[in-house]
Formats: structure tokens, C-alpha cells, sequence
């Protein structure tokens, strides 16, 4: 029999700039939600901020997120921006 599938979206307050601030927020807002997928804005761990530079998907301030996530047995693939990676695949590098 399958599995409903839960969804929420999240807009957790977000500040310019400041990625482990934000991945702080994500990471609670996937904890309080209690659904397999939390959807994200675009963005939204740079705090919105279209000159921020790139996140790698393994920049040590996405633990908290990567972290809840695993705690919570969901999948993540947060709004931001991605550094581009010679040979790098299309899907999320986390489980």
C-alpha cells in the first residue's frame, strides 16, 4: 500500500547573506513540520540575495539542514544556489 505523501512549505525568516543563520532556520522549520517533503523558496539560504556567491552542496554551514533532514528521514535539496562542479550529475548529493 503507499505512503501518503505529506508536503509543506516553509518560509522561514531569512537573513542576506548569511548561510548558516538560514540553514539554522531551514533545519528547524524541517524539524516542526512533520511532512517527507518541505519545500523551500528559491534562494532562500543566501537570504535572497542575488549576488551571493554560490553554496557548495558540502559547505560545512548546510550541517544543521543536512543534519535535521537525516533525523527526520527526509530528502533536501533547499533553495540556493548551486557552485557549479566539472562533471557534477543534476541530482542532490545528499541521501
Amino acid at each position: 500500500m503507499p505512503v501518503p505523501l505529506a508536503v509543506a512549505v516553509a518560509q522561514p525568516s531569512c537573513v542576506p547573506l548569511d548561510v548558516a543563520a538560514n540553514a539554522a532556520a531551514h533545519a528547524e522549520a524541517v524539524r516542526r513540520s512533520g511532512a517527507r517533503l518541505v519545500v523551500f523558496p528559491e534562494l532562500s539560504l543566501t537570504g535572497h540575495d542575488l549576488a551571493a556567491e554560490a553554496v557548495s552542496p558540502d559547505d560545512p554551514r548546510l550541517r544543521p539542514l543536512v543534519a535535521a533532514c537525516r533525523e527526520a528521514g527526509r530528502r533536501r535539496w533547499p533553495g540556493r544556489r548551486c557552485a557549479p562542479r566539472t562533471g557534477a550529475s543534476t541530482s542532490p548529493p545528499w541521501p
